[in-house]
């Protein structure tokens, strides 16, 4: 299972923790959302939040999740993502997979 902290520093840029939840974990990987592109894929959201690819897709099928759509390619804004995220934590409520595609 993995946890994502995410967190404003003293500069105000969104930086967020990733913690696998293992006995053996020797350090946190930290990072900052302006390590990563502009825009991000799939791939960029996975090794964010330490998940599969796959698993990737199906977030950006969720209702609420900030997804620009260009044909049949996935892409989300660097910022809106973090947003997102952000707003996941504080959510009392699971997000919503959209059906419509």
């Amino acid at each position: 299972m993995i946890e994502i902290k995410v967190i404003n520093d003293d500069d105000g840029n969104i930086v967020f923790q990733n913690h696998p939840q293992t006995e053996n974990t020797q350090t946190d990987i930290i990072e900052t959302s302006n390590d990563y592109p502009y825009i991000l894929t799939a791939t960029h959201i996975s090794e964010i939040m330490g998940i599969s690819k796959r698993v990737a897709y199906e977030i950006m099928d969720y209702k609420d999740f900030p997804l620009i759509r260009i044909g049949r390619t996935k892409r989300v804004k660097r910022e809106s993502f973090f947003r997102w995220l952000e707003q996941q934590e504080n959510s009392q409520n699971p997000p919503e997979k959209d059906k419509t595609y």
